[in-house]
């Protein structure tokens, strides 16, 4: 993999030099690597927030830098609007900004203002849509028709649609039920596969990261707490504590019985990772048919 996003000490202060100054992020530095799922933790006001504003140039740094695919992206101020098309951010509860009259339109909107037109917009949207799994059908209803989870999904694909090679998405399953988070994740999942795209994500929802996630990048008070796999950083669970994140349910639960005496392994993070040991475990013991 090469990387393709670089922060570099970066740091952000609102109201500077001014009595109402405060300093929302504190020399960040990490890298990402082309293909991967980063996820972004931490509690309120930890700086995530202010941080993804950053990456397509939304907010300028107080000082440091963001390379994205080797360039920094303030290099040329005036040209700002163009990262925008290598960034792609959809903000918390994005199909409150559905406005067109079908679907079809709403996602076309992106691609439109990048220059796209007739046979060649068409075949963004419908490539775009197969690759994430939006039935032809659903392009000509209206979006206000559509259920909670169609409208994410239809929002999010207007931003996909844009083919960024980084996607930044603040809270995406928010508010969702079950099914409706299942299907955004999977819709992320095939947009990084297709694609072979990044993929940053905002979110307090463990089990969520649990799921997708290849890394975590843990915030706590402006600064960079932890950046690792994310089996590394569910397996420090006291230090999420500390600073008031937890580690997904099922780990909890793991944990528990590991304390009881019971030697299970330290890295269940999902359900299905507990059900696929616990299986595993009852074949061997011939507790079920092999």
């Amino acid at each position: 993999m090469s990387t393709i996003l670089q922060v570099k000490d970066l740091t952000h202060t609102y109201n500077a030099d001014t009595p109402l100054a405060k300093t929302a992020l504190k020399n960040i530095s990490f890298s990402v690597e082309k293909g991967e799922i980063v996820g972004i933790i931490g509690h309120t006001g930890s700086g995530k927030t202010t941080l993804v504003g950053h990456l397509n140039g939304l907010l300028k740094p107080t000082s440091g830098e963001i390379i994205v695919d080797g360039k920094n992206i303030w290099d040329e101020p005036k040209k700002i609007s163009k990262i925008r098309s290598l960034v792609g951010l959809v903000f918390q509860y994005p199909e409150y900004q559905l406005f067109e009259e079908t679907v079809y339109k709403d996602i076309a909107f992106g691609p439109k203002n990048l220059g796209l037109s007739g046979d060649e917009l068409d075949n963004r949207i419908r490539e775009t849509c197969k690759a994430v799994s939006i039935k032809e059908d659903l392009l000509y209803k209206s979006p206000f028709d559509l259920s909670g989870g169609e409208k994410r999904r239809v929002a999010i694909a207007g931003v996909m649609a844009m083919l960024p090679k980084i996607l930044v998405l603040d809270e995406p399953v928010a508010g969702l039920d079950p099914a409706g988070r299942n299907s955004v994740i999977k819709m992320i999942e095939d947009y990084r596969d297709t694609y072979n795209a990044t993929v940053m994500i905002v979110s307090h929802n463990m089990e969520n990261m649990a799921q997708i996630a290849d890394k975590l990048l843990v915030m706590n008070k402006g600064e960079l707490y932890m950046y690792d796999t994310t089996e590394n950083v569910f397996k420090r669970g006291e230090k999420l504590r500390e600073i008031g994140l937890n580690v997904p349910i099922v780990t909890r639960v793991i944990d528990v019985i590991r304390q009881k005496g019971i030697d299970v392994p330290d890295n269940i993070f999902t359900v299905e990772s507990a059900v696929e040991y616990i299986t595993s475990k009852s074949q061997k013991a011939g507790g079920l048919d092999a």
